[in-house]
This record gives structure tokens, C-alpha cells and sequence, in this order.
């Protein structure tokens, strides 16, 4: 009974990140504008650590974000490089948020990624990967066996 709900909670993590993938393909086509986020404060995360909360400005200065949340870290100065995505399914808007380099690099494969490795973890535990082979470079479903016949060996 454990197995079987882990593999539950294993594949709907699966699913999600699958969902997270094709929400960041619809949105890939929207803008992303570039700006400075300057740290103000802190709130604590529930986890410890804190989130930089402060003023963001665009490039052309024509956007500016007050009480805005960081996805990322500041520099010693309280700077930081940070992207902001006004429109789309997942938008900076309604999340009060911008982020920083790193995060805006990885959004787009990083579900992907994931959703690849839990593929293959469950592939794994549920024993499907066992199913194949490779013969000549080619995957290919391993025979049958009998039941009750057991293989000959070579001496």
C-alpha cells in the first residue's frame, strides 16, 4: 500500500511539472523586460533564510515595481540583475515578483528537466524499464518467459 501511493505522489509531481513545462511554452512569446532590483528589507520564509523584498526599475526606466518580491540574491551592495515578465499565463504581475538571472535561465527547461527524471524514477520502481532491452542499437521488449520453466544455462 505505501508503494502504491508514493508512485501516486511520485507521478502527480510528474504531472505538474509537465503542466509547469507547457505553461513556460505558452508563455515563451511574452516579454521579458530587464531591470535593477535594489534590496530594502527582508521577510522571513517559513523555511528559514529571508526574501529580499525592494524596488525594481526597467533598463528604460519606464516601469518601476515598489515592495517587490526577489527570485534570487542581491549583491554586497543590495543590487541585483533581475528580469521581469508583465503578461502570460504565469506572470511577474500578479506574483509581485521579479527574478534574478538564474532563475530567468532555467524557467524554461527546468520543469522539463524534471519531468524527465521522476519519467525515469518511475520507470524504475514500477519495474517498466526492465521490460527492455537493447539488441544491435536497437530497444526491443525482452521475450516472455514461461511460467514454471526455468532458463538452461551454459556450463
Amino acid at each position: 500500500m505505501v508503494n502504491l501511493v508514493a508512485t501516486a505522489v511520485v507521478a502527480c509531481v510528474l504531472v505538474v511539472a509537465v503542466i509547469l513545462g507547457i505553461v513556460q511554452i505558452l508563455d515563451v512569446n511574452q516579454p521579458v523586460v530587464w531591470g535593477t532590483f535594489r534590496h530594502e528589507y527582508c521577510v522571513d520564509r517559513p523555511r528559514g533564510g529571508c526574501s529580499s523584498i525592494g524596488r525594481w526599475t526597467s533598463d528604460d526606466g519606464a516601469i518601476e515595481l515598489l515592495s517587490v518580491r526577489l527570485d534570487g540574491n542581491v549583491d554586497s551592495r543590495g543590487l541585483a540583475r533581475a528580469s521581469y515578465q508583465p503578461e502570460g499565463v504565469s506572470n511577474d504581475a500578479d506574483n509581485n515578483i521579479v527574478h534574478g538571472e538564474f532563475g530567468t535561465n532555467v524557467a524554461f527547461w527546468a520543469p522539463w528537466l524534471l519531468a524527465v527524471v521522476i519519467a525515469g524514477l518511475l520507470a524504475v520502481r514500477t519495474g517498466w524499464v526492465n521490460r527492455f532491452t537493447l539488441r544491435g542499437g536497437r530497444i526491443v521488449r525482452k521475450p516472455r518467459r514461461s511460467a514454471g520453466v526455468v532458463p538452461k544455462h551454459r556450463a
